[in-house]
């Protein structure tokens, strides 16, 4: 059996995400509210303050550069809020990054609570399967244990089980991916802004990144003003009143 995400130089482990060892990637892009995308890989003796924005479909992803036939793998609560913790995921692998099969589904799983606490499963791939996956998603599927939120909030993580192979393009899945969003995003605001005009209705959109100016939950606004270099005022049902 090999434990495969710690990595050490000499005797002091480095966290493979932050020197490109592995590639992290998120639902959130490359930026989260809080915290760096390699830190869900950290191994601080106190868990960092690290989640997405409030997402139903949040996910944090790894590739591994390796190929591994997956035995166990751990997680580890971040630093903030244990009614932040997860309840509901699924972990996912993926040969090329884009198609994803589940290994293991939780539902109002309790296994997570204080700050920085941990726990492992067990995984059961089929016996069939030699090659293994070089990718690996945290996939969340419902509310956190405040049962009114979505913040997937993570400090650590770690998978067992046995390497197959190197693989020779790391991140390429994740680069495409990426190429391919902006291509999306740039169809989708084209679209949005030429009905951006007074009056309109509008609620948050894929890029939206002002946490809860719309409220809590979020709600929809109102356009009060003219477009003028990308920013518009909006008024909110929640009573603020902001340029975004």
């Amino acid at each position: 059996m090999l434990l495969f995400i710690f990595c050490r130089t000499s005797s002091e482990w480095v966290n493979p995400g932050q020197y490109g060892l592995v590639v992290v990637t998120s639902s959130e892009g490359r930026n989260l509210p809080y915290g760096k995308l390699e830190d869900i890989l950290s191994r601080d003796s106190a868990a960092l303050n690290c989640h997405t924005n409030d997402d139903k479909k949040a996910w944090f992803a790894i590739d591994l550069g390796v190929w591994i036939v997956p035995s166990a793998y751990t997680l580890r609560h971040a630093r903030g809020y244990g009614r932040s913790a997860l309840r509901n995921w699924q972990l996912q692998v993926s040969k090329d990054g884009t198609t994803w099969i589940t290994l293991r589904n939780h539902k109002d799983d309790c296994s997570l609570n204080e700050p920085g606490s941990t726990s492992t499963w067990t995984l059961s791939p089929s016996e069939d399967e030699t090659q293994g996956w070089r990718h690996v998603r945290i996939q969340q599927t419902g509310k956190n244990a405040s049962g009114q939120t979505h913040y997937l909030s993570l400090s650590g993580f770690e998978i067992y089980g046995s390497v197959t192979g190197v693989c020779d393009d790391l991140g390429k899945a994740a680069r495409e991916a990426e190429a391919n969003l902006r291509r999306q995003r740039r169809v989708i605001r084209t679209q949005v802004l030429k009905q951006m005009v007074p009056g309109a209705r509008v609620i948050r959109g894929m890029d939206w990144k002002w946490r809860d100016q719309d409220g809590n939950p979020p709600g929809e606004g109102t356009v009060t003003g003219e477009l003028h270099n990308g920013w518009i005022d909006v008024t909110w049902e929640s009573g603020g009143s902001k340029l975004i």
